[in-house]
């Protein structure tokens, strides 16, 4: 059972994928797109599958989340409640 205080902290978390698809969104960004930054930025390399596979199984790192983040004007931030 929670209290309204846990569910207020749950509503405030974001996954990285939810970040990801919010800044998706909000810039008009397909995964090739991205993939291409990761790509260039990284020199490893990306595909859309890939991609999209990792955000499907939780596995995207948070230093990817940010690169992406921060190349369209993002920041990624944790507060204590």
């Amino acid at each position: 059972m929670f209290d309204i205080v846990s569910i207020k902290c749950l509503i405030k978390i974001m996954n990285s994928r939810q970040m990801l698809k919010t800044i998706m969104a909000q810039q008009a960004l397909t995964y090739e797109k991205l993939a291409a930054l990761l790509t260039s930025k990284t020199k490893k390399k990306y595909t859309a599958t890939s991609l999209s596979g990792k955000l499907y199984r939780g596995m995207l790192r948070y230093d990817e989340l940010e690169l992406i983040a921060q190349e369209y004007g993002y920041k990624i931030e944790l507060k204590k409640a």
